[in-house]
């Protein structure tokens, strides 16, 4: 009896890790999706090569505006006091 009490286990072991993957495999498609409408990336490495060009662009972007910054505050910081 030992057996079957195994089988069982073992087969709602194997129905809890099909549901998983199933439920794993949806989130993917719906990420995948989202990726493909908001980003137009239809791969996971579309999608990479995106982000480290945004992150490029956002290190520009910071730089740009911590420059401008300084020069304002040093032409305009006494007055700002």
């Amino acid at each position: 009896m030992a057996d079957l009490n195994d089988l069982v286990r073992i087969k709602a072991k194997a129905d809890e890790l099909r549901r998983d993957a199933d439920r794993a495999s949806g989130a993917l498609s719906q990420v995948m999706a989202r990726l493909k409408k908001e980003f137009k990336c239809g791969t996971l490495k579309e999608a990479k090569a995106l982000l480290a060009r945004m992150k490029a662009e956002e290190a520009e972007a910071k730089k740009a505006f911590d420059d401008a910054m300084a020069a304002f505050e040093l032409e305009y910081g006494e007055r700002l006091s």
